[in-house]
């Protein structure tokens, strides 16, 4: 909601909008989301929005320490690089009692990046072309994230 641009940043645009993530177990009532980067994707479809998450925000990826698979041991906001190519049409990630459904029928290689921090998860799916923001309703982000289909993932603390 109500996102708002920038430009004059490198030779590129950003965004920042509102989330309205209201709930029992949040003391706010919304906040902004990460910044992203837009650009203009060429697709089988034609030319369509896309986006990433800012480099300011990715380059603070650390990967994860240790044979921990997809255990988040560490209470702190963490992101997840998913690679799927396998038949299904759809992907399932379920990450502190939030489950999130991918559509990836279209897009094969199927890329994905999510973020989570306290009270919301961040994804970019689809090769850049959509973009999600869901309340995450828990009071720590460690645990297991189970993958439902066929697809590699990568599990990075942000610092």
């Amino acid at each position: 909601y109500a996102a708002q641009t920038f430009s004059g940043t490198e030779d590129r645009v950003l965004s920042v909008a509102w989330f309205s993530s209201g709930s029992e177990y949040e003391p706010w009532y919304g906040m902004l989301t990460l910044p992203i980067e837009l650009t203009v994707a060429h697709t089988p479809f034609g030319k369509r929005l896309s986006c990433a998450f800012a480099k300011e925000i990715t380059r603070r990826f650390i990967p994860a320490n240790g044979n921990s698979g997809l255990t988040v041991n560490e209470n702190a906001p963490f992101a997840l690089e998913i690679e799927c190519g396998g038949k299904e049409n759809e992907l399932m990630v379920s990450i502190c009692g939030a489950d999130l459904t991918f559509d990836t029928k279209y897009a094969k290689p199927h890329k994905f990046t999510l973020i989570a921090d306290f009270g919301v998860i961040e994804a970019i799916s689809k090769n850049g072309t959509n973009y999600t923001v869901k309340s995450l309703n828990t009071e720590s982000l460690t645990g297991e994230i189970k993958i439902y289909g066929s697809a590699r993932a990568k599990l990075y603390y942000i610092k």
